[in-house]
């Protein structure tokens, strides 16, 4: 395992990320790893992906596929150029991620997957939490704070919250985890609103795929109302259309990342032109295996064991590969990862 890091950092430099690591019995260990590139990099060689490997896809076709509209003639020549695209990378001087959106889109699982990248990096990121709400929801990202490490801290006053992050401004980096909000609660929209001036943070929306166009369409304008220029689309593994999503993004919220997995390491990747290009056309192409008509006879009973059933996995192709996101527990691949980098680096 030792000689595979060293491999990893001759190959791919220091900066190497390992997402993760295996036994591969008399043959040794597999580890896969992944190299960011420089912003500035990235959006110019994404550029001339999109003119030389897009330029023949019929994209109304696979836009249309998914559920957007064409009743705007602005759109009758829709491209991914026309799409935002707008990382996540945080510093302290840039002031707290207030993290937002429906109840149950995965808000609190992008903070751990935030903070478990931030922890990696050599950051000692600080998570609020004013969702007091929720039942659980503060244990939820307790487990992973103790895992990584760092300070977690429950707020149950918008003037609590301003303090802290008063403290803590161009010192650390400070995410907020937030009440799930629906777009018809104005009372939780206020809130929003006031915690966002209270503590001079960003709203970062983090919404799921899939629903309704025209429903998702709307909710999501009303977080825009708010401020929000950016999101994460959450739950793109348990979706097939991403309409709504994608006419948020017309109408001009910015596309962070995306969810891919249930991992808390590698659940989520980058979106630019040519990965969105990719999940689109993955879940256009994607042909579910069948499920047998008459599943009660499968099931054995109540004390029927589980342990060896077939977990579903995730097919994503990233730059013409086919790449196998395995379902494995967040906090197990967290330990697993924490411990493969400190063993890297003795």
């Amino acid at each position: 395992m030792r000689a595979a890091m060293l491999a990893v950092s001759e190959q791919l430099g220091e900066d190497a990320l390992i997402l993760s690591t295996r036994s591969i019995g008399s043959l040794g260990f597999e580890i896969t790893a992944a190299l960011e590139v420089d912003a500035l990099d990235t959006e110019i060689s994404y550029q001339d992906s999109v003119v030389s490997e897009l330029r023949e896809e019929d994209h109304n076709n696979l836009f249309s596929w998914h559920g957007v509209k064409f009743q705007d003639e602005n759109l009758s020549h829709l491209s991914f150029s026309d799409i935002l695209f707008r990382n996540v990378d945080i510093k302290p001087s840039d002031g707290p991620i207030i993290v937002c959106g429906p109840q149950g889109g995965g808000k609190s699982v992008y903070i751990a997957r935030l903070a478990a990248r931030m922890v990696l990096d050599g950051k000692n990121p600080l998570i609020i939490t004013v969702d007091n709400e929720k039942a659980g929801a503060v244990e939820q990202l307790a487990v992973c704070t103790r895992l990584l490490k760092i300070d977690l801290v429950s707020a149950d006053t918008t003037d609590l919250v301003s303090h802290i992050c008063e403290k803590n401004y161009g010192i650390r980096e400070v995410l907020i985890d937030t009440p799930g909000v629906s777009n018809f609660d104005f009372k939780g929209m206020n809130n929003l609103l006031h915690l966002k001036n209270a503590s001079k943070g960003e709203l970062l929306l983090v919404h799921p795929a899939g629903g309704d166009v025209d429903d998702t369409r709307e909710a999501i304008r009303r977080y825009r109302e708010l401020g929000v220029t950016r999101m994460v689309i959450s739950k793109v593994d348990d979706a097939r259309r991403l309409g709504g999503v994608l006419h948020a993004a017309i109408d001009g919220i910015a596309l962070a990342e995306a969810g891919i997995s249930n991992s808390i390491i590698n659940g989520s990747i980058p979106l630019n032109a040519i990965s969105l290009h990719e999940i689109m056309s993955d879940r256009r192409d994607f042909f579910p295996p069948q499920v047998p008509k008459d599943i009660s006879r499968e099931v054995k009973g109540p004390d029927k064991d589980l342990s060896d059933e077939p977990r579903s996995s995730v097919f994503l192709r990233q730059n013409g590969a086919f790449k196998k996101n395995v379902s494995a527990s967040g906090a197990v691949a967290l330990t697993k990862h924490i411990a493969a980098q400190a063993l890297r680096n003795e």
